[in-house]
């Protein structure tokens, strides 16, 4: 009977020990510097979103400025793409860029090509850029570009019209046909 209420009152002194445990809790650093403390046990699963694309997703390739933390199309992976929608951020190595231009030559002869989305974020587009997208029919160029090289639309024989919006300056051909 000794042995029984001992071993009951060890199990008793180890439930309200247990019980006077400081909660578990989980930090989150937020990228504004705000701390943000939930309780462990009131959290079901976690996951991580952002607001960047995974550079693997898009089928393009970039090159980043890692001190200006921005990345420039220079490229896609497959070359009978028909549309292109370009993402304004990406997730790459850990990093996430903003997209800001496209590098010279980044579509050109992609010939199955038809349309491009291009996000707010892009300032600058390449000379040569699309240079020889034969099927290309529409692109909008948004107010956030500043600077379009030199022949960037060369021979986009099926783009009948294109609007530049006031923000670009540029004093070269933009498109020969």
């Amino acid at each position: 009977m000794k042995k029984f209420l001992l071993s009951l009152c060890v199990a008793l002194l180890s439930c309200i020990a247990f019980a006077q445990q400081p909660p578990r809790m989980v930090y989150v650093l937020l990228k504004d510097g705000t701390q943000v403390k939930y309780l462990a046990d009131d959290i079901d699963r976690i996951s991580v979103k952002y607001s960047a694309v995974p550079v693997e997703k898009t089928g393009l390739s970039f090159s980043y400025d890692e001190t200006a933390m921005t990345a420039s199309v220079t490229g896609v992976e497959d070359w009978d793409v028909t549309s292109v929608e370009i993402p304004s951020k990406v997730f790459y190595d850990g990093k996430e860029y903003d997209v800001t231009s496209f590098g010279a030559w980044a579509f050109s002869s992609c010939k199955s090509l038809t349309s491009v989305v291009i996000p707010n974020s892009v300032t600058e587009i390449g000379r040569t850029a699309f240079a020889w997208c034969t099927s290309l029919t529409s692109i909008e160029i948004p107010e956030s570009v500043t600077s379009i090289g030199e022949s960037a639309f060369t021979w986009c024989t099926s783009l009948k019209s294109i609007e530049i919006p006031e923000s670009v300056n540029f004093n070269r051909r933009v498109c020969i046909r």
